[in-house]
């Protein structure tokens, strides 16, 4: 039944929107079980599965609240604490960790649900915008994208529910235009922006708009918007700064890392970066969710006018009853990964994080533009493209991609594991690993990295020791019960050894002969003596 038969496009878009979250939860579900071991997807879900383990142990107001990345026994006097971002996803996964235990499937599910509810916002604003039919036609355009399915599952503070809380701005905006009171943008920025500096470009963006399309006291209205907006950021950057061990000088040097000064200084990678974006595009976004829609339109005629008989007005003027038209709301839509982008170009070599809301962005302008060529009846001829985005999806659930290289296997979930078995809580790990370190080939993937490793060692771990000085340092800085992972040098393993000074020194220390936990590549574990 087609609404230009006397059909109900409300039923049509609720349809397409089941189908579109039938074909996520499906993707999702296969990642639940997985070990944080994925590339980045498992690096920086370990890292935030960790800082919710020590709130659900230490409770979340520990620290002031701090984000806590040390192991079981982490050291008061100098807390490894990772306050670069707001902490809402530490906060509310160690709630859930209280009641459930620290959990891969848990820690993933909590973003799963994130990304059903961003599928089901996004229907609705595309929905008010262009008719309920295209709204499903956006939510299911979003869910045949990996970013969307195969990595909604992703815990990150960039991850599905910034994305989604974004998604809800954008909502309370749209009702605040309509002519509802300010409350519901207040608090859901507020809610978005204490997960992640993201969360900030949507209410920004929803300024600029109110500003330029608004008039008399809209823009008033605005410029107050603005300076919410503004005290947020600064608000949680004030809070950041103030935790144990931060500062501004720390933050700051976080934030140039990944910005643009940083890439500018290092110019000669810029090709390697534009080769590498552009292996994450077209490794991450089927070629038929995108080029199908594309030949369909190249195929039909475009209609002379739309109704509101058959749907929303396709044109961006004043919103009075819509909130947003379709050009504002995909223009604010892609306004966030585009722009975060462009800030932190040398941030999206190592995280390709722009990728993770782009889908929302690219299904919105798609929907917009199928409703622009099709009438409603015409989206059936879309159940093809759902039967072969299905398809191509699931079939890229087992394809390697850039920010999941085929490369990374169990090794770091294995010996962190061993690890634990052969240390005891309040021991602290030591190694000459740099735990932290990132591979500048953009596809090498992860041997040994925190905080995959840790996560599993459930130990304070302290890497990048790779001589005596630095052994003596850190021993003088952590003189209760130590034990040293020795690893092969290098970032990636093959062929190497350990540094021969720095197992001389441990060898004098240690007070029994190592364990050895893995024989290739050959890793040893040094009980030091007092």
């Amino acid at each position: 039944m087609s609404p230009g038969a006397g059909g109900n496009p409300r039923v049509l878009g609720a349809l397409l929107v089941t189908v579109a979250l039938g074909l996520a939860v499906a993707v999702m579900s296969m990642t639940f079980e997985d070990t944080w071991r994925r590339g980045w997807l498992g690096h920086n879900g370990a890292r935030y599965a960790a800082i919710a383990r020590n709130h659900a142990r230490l409770g979340l107001t520990h620290l002031g609240g701090a984000p806590l990345l040390d192991g079981a026994a982490h050291d008061p006097a100098a807390p490894d604490v990772y306050g670069h971002h707001p902490p809402a996803l530490g906060w509310t996964l160690g709630a859930v960790f209280m009641a459930t235990g620290p959990r891969e499937d848990v820690a993933r599910g909590f973003s799963a649900l994130a990304t059903v509810v961003a599928l089901i916002l996004l229907a609705s604003l595309v929905g008010r915008a262009t008719g309920p039919p295209w709204g499903g036609v956006a939510a299911l355009l979003a869910a045949a994208m990996p970013m969307v399915s195969i990595y909604g599952a992703h815990v990150d503070v960039q991850g599905p529910p910034v994305l989604a809380l974004s998604l809800g701005t954008l909502i309370a905006y749209r009702r605040l235009r309509a002519g509802r009171g300010p409350g519901a943008f207040l608090l859901l920025s507020l809610l978005s922006s204490s997960f992640d500096w993201y969360g900030l470009y949507a209410p920004a963006g929803c300024v600029l708009h109110l500003f330029f399309t608004g008039r008399g006291r809209e823009r008033g209205m605005a410029m107050g918007l603005g300076l919410w907006t503004l005290a947020l950021f600064v608000g949680w950057l004030v809070w950041l700064v103030n935790l144990p061990t931060m500062s501004m000088e720390r933050f700051g040097g976080g934030a140039a890392v990944r910005g643009i000064g940083s890439l500018l200084a290092h110019r000669e990678v810029l090709g390697v970066a534009a080769e590498a974006w552009w292996r994450e595009i077209h490794g991450l976004i089927p070629a038929f969710a995108v080029l199908l829609p594309l030949a369909v339109l190249a195929l039909l005629p475009a209609r002379a006018e739309t109704t509101e008989a058959t749907s929303a007005p396709i044109r961006d003027g004043a919103p009075a009853s819509n909130g947003l038209g379709p050009v504002g709301v995909t223009a604010l839509l892609l306004l966030a990964p585009l722009l975060h982008g462009a800030l932190f170009p040398a941030g999206m070599l190592q995280h390709g994080y722009w990728l993770f809301a782009l889908p929302y962005g690219l299904a919105a302008g798609l929907a917009t533009g199928l409703a622009r060529w099709l009438p409603p009846e015409g989206v059936w001829r879309l159940v093809p493209l759902a039967v072969i985005s299905a398809v191509v999806v699931l079939g890229l659930r087992s394809v390697p991609v850039i920010l999941d290289p085929a490369a990374v296997g169990e090794l770091p979930a294995e010996l962190g594991l061993l690890v634990k078995a052969h240390t005891e809580p309040h021991e602290t790990l030591l190694t000459n690993y740099d735990t932290n370190a990132w591979a500048p080939e953009f596809a090498a993937g992860y041997v040994l990295k925190r905080p995959a490793f840790p996560y599993y060692a459930d130990r304070t771990v302290r890497g990048g020791i790779v001589d005596p000085a630095q052994l003596a340092q850190a021993r003088s800085r952590h003189p209760g019960p130590l034990q040293f992972l020795l690893t092969p040098a290098g970032d990636q393993w093959a062929g190497a050894s350990a540094p021969v000074e720095l197992r001389a020194a441990l060898e004098s220390l240690a007070a029994d002969p190592p364990v050895v936990l893995s024989e290739s590549p050959r890793v040893e574990l040094f009980r030091l003596g007092p």
